[in-house]
């Protein structure tokens, strides 16, 4: 199963310096070494990494999401090492299908720590649309057991378990994460992504996942298009396309110009209701 990618960068998949020690929801340490290495190297020009981080960021909250990874790319060019701008280079590679290149980015996450468990995961997924099987299976038992016991750690074990085609345990880890946090409009966002689209029909649940969905809307102020897109998946797996189509072409006009085609599917996914079908999201691991 594929993990979808956030197009709101804003939330805890993408570092922060702020956060720069925790490589990832339910991650270990980086180590002090790379803070300091991070903070303190700079560019022949005088720019060190964290301005380059920091330009990124309001790139990606302005929809540049090309102008980003450049910007990560400098950053990594000042602060080889850098936690920060590997992984959330690696995040966008990994929207943009540039699998190989993400990987490597993750590949440094890792060595730098080896507990980071979100850097698993999104490497997994990256292993897994190569069609490499054994290395993904490794990365997601890899997040499973590494996450942290937070909500955040939770929607790791979860998106992994979902991705290996363990459904029963993701089933288990999303009601977790909702219930700690029922406000969280990532968690909601992803509980109703897996009720809506599971390939196992015992764990698809329509009215369901339209509740979560909706929730997640309202808080959001109906301003997040992958959350619309969400909802317009959720009411195709009730059967209600029309509501499906009505909301995934709000989904199309919230949608960030700038944003990788990899980071939804939202014109096929048009297609797929206006041909009166819903969506599943079938497992890579071949």
């Amino acid at each position: 199963m594929k993990i979808k990618l956030i197009a709101a960068f804003s939330l805890p998949l993408l570092f922060t310096l702020s956060a720069v020690r925790a490589v990832g929801p339910g991650a270990s340490s980086a180590g002090p070494n790379d803070f300091d290495r991070f903070n303190s190297a700079s560019s022949p020009d005088g720019k060190s990494a964290s301005n380059y981080v920091d330009r990124a960021k309001r790139k990606e909250a302005a929809g540049d999401f090309a102008g980003a990874i450049a910007d990560y790319t400098a950053a990594i060019g000042v602060a080889p090492k850098s936690v920060v701008a590997h992984f959330n280079r690696g995040y966008l590679l990994s929207a943009y299908a540039r699998f190989k290149e993400a990987i490597f980015d993750f590949d440094v996450v890792i060595r730098e720590d080896p507990r980071a468990s979100t850097a698993y995961l999104y490497r997994g997924q990256a292993h897994a649309e190569m069609g490499q099987r054994k290395a993904a299976l490794s990365d997601y038992d890899h997040a499973i057991q590494n996450a942290s016991t937070t909500v955040d750690g939770d929607m790791v074990r979860a998106k992994a378990s979902s991705a290996k085609g363990d459904y029963a345990a993701a089933a288990s880890l999303f009601a977790k994460a909702k219930r700690r946090s029922a406000r969280d409009t990532h968690v909601l966002n992803s509980v109703a992504w897996f009720k809506a689209t599971c390939p196992n029909g015992s764990f698809r649940n329509g009215q369901e996942a339209v509740q979560d969905s909706t929730k997640a809307c309202e808080i959001s102020k109906w301003k997040d298009g992958d959350l619309i897109d969400t909802l317009a998946a959720a009411y195709a797996e009730t059967g209600d396309f029309d509501q499906a189509i009505k909301y995934q072409r709000q989904a199309l006009a919230s949608r960030p110009p700038g944003a990788p085609d990899s980071l939804n599917d939202m014109q096929r996914h048009l297609r797929s209701y206006q041909a009166q079908k819903p969506i599943r999201e079938e497992s890579k691991l071949r």
